[in-house]
């Protein structure tokens, strides 16, 4: 799309730079091949970091790119992965519940108190406090008669989802806490 657009490419090589990326830059002499490189590097990344999510790689594109519409050039800065402290930071009973969602994809609030071996009233009190948080969504929305139903509540029969531009930030983030290998 950049093509068409006439606007040239200019990937920014990271100031922390690995020992790979270090003998790369040592072997290719010329900028053009440095460019090829930082370009191979980058949707390398950006693969690994969108985990196959399109809106997620687009969100990084955009988060890494910034236009100068003066010159013609389009500078991509290297990428930076969203930050997972928030979701690191989380007790262990919504973690593992968010666990329950990568497995099952989609979760009713019975069907998490019966998984999980909690009581329905602590389920709902559980997946409310995801929902506030905006980790999960309702996986349909529903129009009811007044609109669409209410965003902070857990509704009993509606079904649940891990938030998609979230999923790969969550599943790395309990890969490193060894819930999810």
């Amino acid at each position: 799309r950049h093509r068409r657009s006439g606007m040239t490419l200019h990937f920014e090589a990271s100031a922390v730079q690995s020992e790979a990326m270090r003998q790369v830059f040592q072997r290719r002499r010329t900028d053009a091949e440095r460019q090829v490189a930082l370009q191979d590097a980058f949707f390398d990344r950006l693969s690994r970091l969108s985990g196959q999510n399109v809106m997620l790689a687009l969100f990084y594109w955009i988060r890494a790119c910034s236009f100068d519409m003066e010159t013609g050039v389009v500078t991509v800065a290297p990428l930076q992965p969203l930050p997972l402290d928030p979701i690191s930071r989380l007790p262990l009973a919504p973690t593992f519940a968010l666990e329950n969602f990568l497995f099952h994809r989609t979760l009713s609030a019975d069907e998490h108190a019966r998984v999980s071996r909690l009581e329905p009233d602590q389920s709902v009190l559980l997946l409310e406090a995801l929902l506030n948080l905006r980790l999960i969504e309702p996986a349909a929305v529903e129009v009811q008669q007044g609109g669409i139903s209410d965003a902070s509540r857990i509704e009993p029969d509606s079904r649940y989802r891990i938030q998609p531009l979230l999923l790969n930030a969550i599943r790395t983030a309990l890969e490193q806490r060894h819930i999810v290998y």
